[in-house]
């Protein structure tokens, strides 16, 4: 049995907040994640979630006095662009396929961008067409066992700091038209329960240029993030989204 539930899940008053990346702040982000022989290119998703993870890290060592811990991030993976079999799933086909890439970074462990992006890179490149085809073949069932019970070793760490990351990028959600025309803003909604995870949902601004990143911590790391000099250099807190499209 999964061990999750006691690590991932926090029982205070958490916030939500909405920090958006403009292309110039991307394209810097970007260029302070590149490394020659860590990750040489990483992409948008790479770099800003590699980013936005090491804030995190940054506000939760600031409450605790600088103390460290592990820190675990996950991002949800969509599969069916990994299998490249005559057996492709259709594009459009009702139903998820989704899997999850785990980086980890001890408290020994450098936690510089490079670092950590790479860390993610390495997390992904796993999720490759052999680990595809594995799930699909005859063993899938004993595998997704192995994998289950490898993730239950990550996610049962009650001492580490998990930060789930999802993107919704490059799914067309301001393409979604239901017959009263395409959406003016979408947003994955904020989060206001005594039960929560630290939670950070990935989107592209209206206009397509940028990212929004939809962040939810505890209190205290939340205030602890928004007066981070180094994410507050690159972000914009809360803007009004309805500048008009390009």
């Amino acid at each position: 049995m999964l061990k999750i539930w006691p690590a991932l899940l926090k029982f205070s008053t958490c916030v939500t907040k909405r920090f958006v990346f403009d292309a110039t702040a991307i394209a810097a982000i970007k260029s302070a994640a590149a490394h020659p022989s860590l990750v040489a290119h990483p992409t948008w998703i790479e770099a800003i979630s590699a980013f936005i993870w090491g804030r995190c890290i940054a506000a939760t060592e600031a409450r605790r006095d600088g103390a460290r811990r592990p820190s675990v991030l996950s991002h949800m993976i969509n599969l069916r662009s990994k299998n490249k079999s005559s057996a492709a799933l259709p594009e459009h086909m009702i139903g998820n396929l989704i899997w999850i890439a785990t980086a980890r970074s001890d408290p020994e462990s450098e936690r510089n961008l490079q670092s950590l992006t790479s860390a993610l890179r390495e997390s992904l490149l796993k999720l490759n067409v052999k680990f595809f085809a594995g799930l699909a073949g005859e063993e899938a069932t004993s595998r997704v066992y192995k994998c289950l019970e490898e993730m239950s070793e990550v996610y049962g760490d009650e001492e580490a700091d998990y930060f789930g990351f999802s993107s919704l990028f490059n799914v067309g959600v301001y393409e979604a038209d239901f017959g009263w025309g395409k959406p003016v803003w979408v947003s994955p909604g904020w989060i206001n329960l005594p039960v929560y995870q630290n939670l950070v949902f990935l989107i592209e601004t209206r206009r397509g240029d940028g990212i929004e990143a939809w962040v939810t911590l505890g209190e205290e790391d939340m205030a602890a993030l928004q007066r981070d000099g180094e994410l507050l250099s690159y972000a914009s807190v809360e803007p009004s989204p309805l500048e008009p499209r390009r």
